[in-house]
């Protein structure tokens, strides 16, 4: 036996070795998934607003951080360990907000969360609920979210609402969970522009 041969369990022990500290590493990398507008709107004709601030949406403590919640019981909140979101829900809410009232024309200059752009109007919002449930009837994602249009000089609330939406999920996992996810804030985003207008001062 020469000294190449001899040499062969030692080599093929460490290669082991560094696939097992490898591949872990690889494995424990989460999945980061996103919540963004995918509505289709028609402009509208003429623009009931000059400029909208979007405020930076609050959120309930619960739902303040980047991982994704779930629950199989009413009074256990859960969170996946290999899926997260790409930010806090609360602040990828508030870029879809203003991505959707600018698609939908609602006025000449829409301020993005965090712009110091003075606006004669400000959108506030919170983060209720966002959690995908596990029951009977498989799964589904519920989200509920609160708007309010506020008169930025005199601090006058001038309209709100509160939606509460439950969206079935396609699969019973993560994945499903975000489709719902975005599915349902779409449908939340629709409702809001079609409310806004009536708001107007």
């Amino acid at each position: 036996m020469n000294r190449l041969q001899m040499m062969m369990p030692a080599l093929l022990g460490l290669l082991l070795l560094s696939a097992c500290t490898i591949l872990p590493e690889q494995e424990s990398a989460p999945s980061t998934h996103l919540l963004e507008w995918r509505g289709e709107l028609a402009p509208l004709s003429k623009q009931p607003f000059e400029a909208i601030q979007v405020a930076m949406p609050s959120s309930h403590p619960a739902y303040d951080s980047a991982h994704m919640a779930y629950r199989r019981d009413d009074h256990e909140l859960r969170h996946y360990a290999r899926n997260q979101w790409a930010d806090k829900p609360a602040r990828l809410i508030g870029a879809a907000m203003a991505e959707a009232i600018s698609d939908a024309g609602l006025a000449q200059d829409v301020a993005a969360p965090g712009s110091r752009v003075t606006a004669s109007h400000r959108l506030d919002s919170e983060l209720i609920r966002l959690e995908q449930i596990f029951d009977e009837q498989g799964s589904h994602v519920r989200l509920t979210i609160r708007y309010r249009l506020v008169d930025a000089t005199t601090g006058e609330r001038l309209g709100g609402v509160r939606h509460d939406l439950v969206e079935d999920s396609e699969s019973e996992d993560a994945p499903g969970g975000v489709a719902a996810a975005n599915r349902a804030l779409s449908r939340s985003l629709e409702q809001l522009i079609e409310a806004l207008p009536g708001w107007r001062s």
